[in-house]
């Protein structure tokens, strides 16, 4: 569970995004992201841990972007293009960190 953040963790984290969005022309970060980290920090609803996460079907990453062009979801990770209906879904980040230990075990 090491991947866990704490409050003032993610505080600082995010001081150091917001740094950086103001280095360059373009951000080097999602900016709605952190806008509602933000948000959560300041309302202190800190129960994202527990929310349902999305993962690609292909590389079992997280980092799924929405491609403005054809509509659909896209890994970073990987590069495929992902129809929503096929994406893998975990209740929780606990369930999908379970489910990635389980997988590089057995490699």
């Amino acid at each position: 569970m090491g991947n866990i953040k704490t409050k003032q963790e993610l505080q600082k984290f995010l001081e150091k995004v917001d740094s950086e969005q103001d280095v360059g022309p373009f951000t080097l970060r999602d900016s709605g992201i952190a806008e509602e980290l933000h948000k959560k920090l300041e309302t202190n609803a800190l129960r994202y841990d527990n929310e349902p996460v999305t993962a690609c079907p292909h590389c079992n990453s997280l980092y799924l972007i929405d491609n403005d062009v054809t509509g659909k979801l896209e890994c970073y990770n990987c590069g495929h293009e992902i129809e929503e209906k096929d994406v893998v879904i975990f209740k929780s980040i606990h369930d999908y960190l379970d489910e990635s230990s389980k997988d590089s075990d057995d490699a």
